[in-house]
C-alpha cells in the first residue's frame, strides 16, 4: 500500500464515528452524503475508504476493457 499524504489524525468516537479532516474531505470531493466503501487492507493493519462512485467508475472502466478484449479476440478467430 502506498501513502501518498497524511491528512492529519482523528479519533474513534463512542459511537465508532471519525471525523474526516475537511482538507481530505474537499481534495476527495467528499460531500455530505457521500457514501464510502469501507475495505480492510490486505495486511490487516489499516482501513481503506474509497468513494463508492469512484468504485462504480472504475469497475465500468474494468467492464469495458474486458469487452473490447473479447471483441477484438472474437475478430481473430
Amino acid at each position: 500500500m502506498v501513502l501518498r499524504k497524511c491528512y492529519g489524525s482523528t479519533i474513534v468516537g463512542s459511537r465508532g464515528q471519525i471525523v474526516i479532516p475537511i482538507e481530505a474531505r474537499k481534495e476527495l470531493g467528499m460531500g455530505m452524503g457521500t457514501r464510502l466503501l469501507v475495505f480492510r487492507s490486505l495486511e490487516g493493519e489499516a482501513l481503506l475508504l474509497l468513494r463508492s462512485d469512484a468504485v462504480e467508475q472504475f469497475l465500468g472502466q474494468i467492464a469495458e476493457g474486458i469487452r473490447m478484449s473479447e471483441s477484438s479476440v472474437g475478430e481473430t478467430d
